[in-house]
């Protein structure tokens, strides 16, 4: 793409997001550059071809250390890996453009969105659902959980069909927790989304790759397997490429809509292992900044990452209630989607 083509990207996204068309700025090229897929580095890359090849078989009790030391090597300092919002040139553009404006362009009047998600990569997680619904389902909370097929727990189906009549949803996280997904052949992926679809009985439209791994052999076998909406890329990681964009956009190319990543637990609980405050902290101050443009949310919290840490995850939940209480939505990201899906083909 060249800058024009960026640019104009960017416009849309913004116009779709707010409602305004924004005017010429050379702003609007970076964040049409950072709203295409950018794959992890390949020095990365080649380091997650490696770990599967090697240790990814060994049981989860092992495979979890190894994985904390790797977050160590790439984080020696311990540092939050999450940029603030104001500081985002992205966020800045669409906030400076709406002044005090908060725009309801597409949430039926609602003050932004709030999306919770939940990776299941491991049976630590699948037996802290019990937990994790019950707190749900006590503040009439609707979550969207992604679940692997190939994992070391059991798909219940009984499980499955009480989530979904519950109102929460299910989505794809993969077969195995492949961090090196994305970087397989295109035929390799495809072949991944079709037997997960399958084995989840043909229900998720939505997909969030493992260890966040994108490339655009994966989104074409996203839109080849069918999916509506990925959310695999991240707004304010600064680990990898993100959006600076906190609202869901078209990709580029393809038939899907991406739905970015403003808060993964991962970065607090492992990446810079904060207090249950110094969390809920990062949580809230993503949240508000968010939510000041009238945008989505999405927080990704991993069941197992609340063993032990309950406390965080009902202190995360009374906080969404609260901001639903004053007029915030929170919704699954298949129905934010869907609303968002609608007004694009306006």
């Amino acid at each position: 793409m060249n800058d024009t083509n960026y640019a104009q990207l960017a416009k849309e996204a913004i116009r779709h997001a707010t409602g305004i068309e924004p005017s010429a700025s050379p702003l609007l090229t970076s964040l049409g550059y950072h709203l295409t897929i950018h794959s992890q580095p390949r020095h990365e890359r080649l380091m997650r071809l490696g770990f599967e090849a090697t240790v990814a078989k060994l049981p989860f009790s092992i495979r979890y250390p190894i994985t904390n030391l790797m977050k160590k090597i790439r984080n020696p300092k311990s540092t939050v890996p999450i940029a603030s919002m104001k500081d985002l040139f992205g966020y800045n553009l669409v906030r400076d453009l709406i002044k005090n404006d908060i725009p309801k362009f597409f949430y039926e009047g609602s003050k932004g969105v709030i999306v919770l998600t939940h990776d299941v990569d491991n049976l630590v997680g699948w037996n802290m659902l019990p937990e994790a619904l019950k707190d749900l389902r006590s503040r009439h909370l609707p979550a969207t959980f992604n679940f692997l097929t190939r994992a070391d727990y059991p798909l219940d189906y009984t499980v499955l069909d009480r989530l979904a009549t519950a109102g929460h949803e299910i989505g794809l996280h993969g077969s195995t927790h492949d961090i090196a997904l994305a970087f397989r052949s295109e035929a390799s992926i495809l072949q991944t989304l079709r037997r997960g679809r399958t084995a989840l009985q043909e229900r998720p439209s939505g997909f969030r790759s493992p260890a966040f791994s994108v490339s655009h052999a994966l989104f074409k076998a996203l839109d080849g397997a069918g999916f509506v909406y990925d959310s695999s890329i991240q707004v304010a990681s600064t680990f990898y490429h993100s959006t600076s964009f906190p609202f869901p956009y078209r990709l580029p190319g393809f038939d899907l809509i991406e739905l970015p990543l403003t808060f993964n637990d991962d970065m607090v609980v492992r990446d810079a292992p904060l207090s249950d405050q110094g969390s809920l902290r990062v949580f809230s101050e993503l949240l508000d900044d968010t939510l000041a443009v009238g945008g989505v949310f999405v927080a990704n919290i991993h069941p197992h990452n609340l063993v032990g840490r309950m406390g965080l995850y009902e202190s995360i939940l009374e906080l969404v209630q609260e901001k639903k209480s004053a007029g915030t939505r929170v919704t699954t990201a298949g129905q934010i989607v869907d609303i968002f899906g609608s007004r694009l083909a306006q």
